[in-house]
């Protein structure tokens, strides 16, 4: 069955310092109950994987798959 990973940064262009708000989730939602700073934003992604391994975090708009944060 399908899991998912949800990843939470404060960059929009960067994901490689996320924090991974769920781990291997089987629903799909996700709350997360942190709040940004005043003037602050969060941006998130979602991984879903499946007993072959992780997917990906799709790809930038030049086309570039994106990387991230591992989570546990």
């Amino acid at each position: 069955s399908l899991s998912y990973d949800v990843l939470r940064s404060t960059s929009a262009s960067s994901f490689t310092g996320a924090l991974c708000v769920e781990t291997d989730d089987t629903d799909t939602s996700a709350n997360d109950a942190t709040v940004p700073s005043p003037g602050g934003s969060f941006f998130y992604l979602v991984r879903a994987g499946d007993g072959c391994g992780e997917g990906s975090l799709g790809v930038e708009s030049n086309g570039v798959e994106r990387s991230g944060a591992p989570c546990p």
